[in-house]
């Protein structure tokens, strides 16, 4: 699979002094154009608790000062989707000066909403759904194409009515 190419590379990574140095460069570049806005670092391992702990330690301990953790949720690569409420609570444990969402996901979306709100002192910001207008192997577009334009799947957005209804959330107009 493709993480367990990317993973041996992730935890070697024997410089975090250069990169917490870009990384709080780029940071440093974002909040002088407007400090409130918040920073978000993205990995992909959430199957890995200890690896993703590895890498928001490493990158603390270098000085990288970030306000959200954005993860990746495929089950294809960080499967199974049963463990995933676990892991977001030891992390959610772990860093409380944190916030949390899922910058990337398709599909599984109910889950992922659930366990992100279910994140203590409303730190879960949010889920974010991975290419809504295409189809591969991390899941199905959500949008059909006819010509140039894109509509809605009305069965694919059940879920997400359903959540606005749970959650007791109201739709802007």
């Amino acid at each position: 699979m493709f993480h367990e190419i990317k993973r041996p590379f992730l935890l070697s990574t024997p410089n975090w002094s250069n990169l917490g140095a870009l990384l709080s460069a780029g940071i440093q570049g974002v909040n002088q154009i407007d400090p409130n806005i918040e920073t978000v670092l993205h990995i992909e391992n959430f199957d890995d608790p200890a690896g993703v702990e590895w890498w928001v330690d490493s990158a603390l301990n270098a000085g990288v000062q970030f306000d959200v953790l954005g993860l990746s949720a495929y089950e294809e690569f960080q499967g199974p989707a049963s463990a995933w409420r676990s892991t977001m609570q030891r992390l959610a444990s772990r860093y409380p000066q944190l916030s949390f969402a899922i910058v990337e996901f398709n599909p599984r979306g109910r889950l992922l909403a659930d366990i992100v709100r279910e994140i203590p002192g409303g730190r879960g910001l949010g889920t974010f759904f991975w290419e809504p207008t295409e189809s591969g192997y991390w899941g199905n577009a959500i949008f059909s194409q006819q010509g140039n334009s894109y509509y809605a799947n009305s069965s694919d957005f059940a879920v997400y009515d359903q959540i606005v209804e749970d959650y007791g959330l109201r739709i802007l107009q």
